[in-house]
């Protein structure tokens, strides 16, 4: 996909795969470009990926149409000290972009 599209989202370590036009708007798939992240209990680098199931979140418009991302809200598991670290969270927090659930 255009690097062009990834970087108007301005979203760290985050891809865009793909995206399509709907009627409801754009829907633009994401990946995310880190194998892993810090746990933030004990600080170690975690890769071990517990789950990763799918979801649609809601951005701002592009040209006043509605914009969903769809991105793996991978949950990673530390077994240093057994906490589970969702990565999505982590990023939606240290960007503090405007991103909606749906």
């Amino acid at each position: 996909m255009g690097l062009e599209i990834t970087e108007l989202l301005e979203l760290p370590n985050i891809y865009v795969e793909s995206y399509s036009k709907t009627d409801k708007g754009w829907l633009l798939q994401l990946r995310p470009l880190s194998d892993g992240m810090r746990c933030p209990g004990c600080g170690r680098f975690i890769d071990r990926v517990h789950q990763a199931p799918k979801v649609i979140i809601r951005d701002l418009a592009i040209l006043k149409r509605p914009v969903h991302l769809q991105i793996p809200r991978r949950q990673f598991h530390c077994q240093g000290c057994f906490i589970l670290a969702l990565h999505w969270m982590q990023m939606r927090i240290e960007s503090g972009k405007s991103l909606i659930a749906c």
